[in-house]
């Protein structure tokens, strides 16, 4: 589905195993917007913003167990603060 605003298109990739990796919105064909990603087993990594298919923006970086480990500004996929 395409916003009609700001062109981004939201859209699910995969891994292997058929679990979803990434879920969120999509512009030029890269994870671009608000989205969440999720480890192989299914619990959320990452959630927030991203740009050219990095964290970027406001997000929460979690443990594959749940706990949050980070939450706060991003850039090209690192903390900043």
């Amino acid at each position: 589905m395409r916003d009609a605003e700001s062109g981004a298109e939201h859209g699910m990739t995969f891994f292997q195993n058929g679990a979803t990796k990434y879920d969120g919105e999509f512009f030029d064909g890269e994870e671009n917007g608000s989205g969440k990603s999720f480890y192989s087993q299914g619990a959320t990594e990452y959630d927030g913003e991203w740009k050219e298919e990095k964290w970027h923006g406001y997000g929460r970086l979690f443990d594959v167990d749940g706990s949050l480990l980070l939450e706060g500004y991003f850039e090209n996929g690192e903390k900043i603060d």
